[in-house]
């Protein structure tokens, strides 16, 4: 059962056209989805798993930005300028 329910999240996940990506309290990659992939060239076999500064390559997951407020706190942080780093190491601008 819990597999067909992790299949069906990624289903739903991939049909977003939004990079979407989820991490564990120790900010390790849980789920990456397709956009995601297409957004950072890094396949989600290789996020899954990884911390997220690793893949992003940004300040969003080590310092006290909109993602790590918004898990401390539970309140969203909408909009900040936000910069990552792809696999090709290009600045890619997005958005929380």
């Amino acid at each position: 059962m819990k597999e067909s329910l992790e299949n069906q999240t990624q289903i739903i996940l991939d049909s977003i056209a939004d990079g979407v990506f989820t991490v564990s309290p120790d900010w390790k990659i849980t789920s990456f989805n397709r956009a995601a992939e297409k957004i950072t060239g890094f396949k989600k076999e290789e996020a899954l798993g990884q911390y997220c500064w690793e893949v992003f390559r940004a300040n969003i997951c080590k310092r006290r930005y909109s993602l790590r407020q918004t898990m401390k706190t539970g309140i969203p942080i909408v909009n900040p300028s936000i910069f990552i780093a792809n696999s090709e190491g290009n600045r890619i601008p997005v958005s929380t």
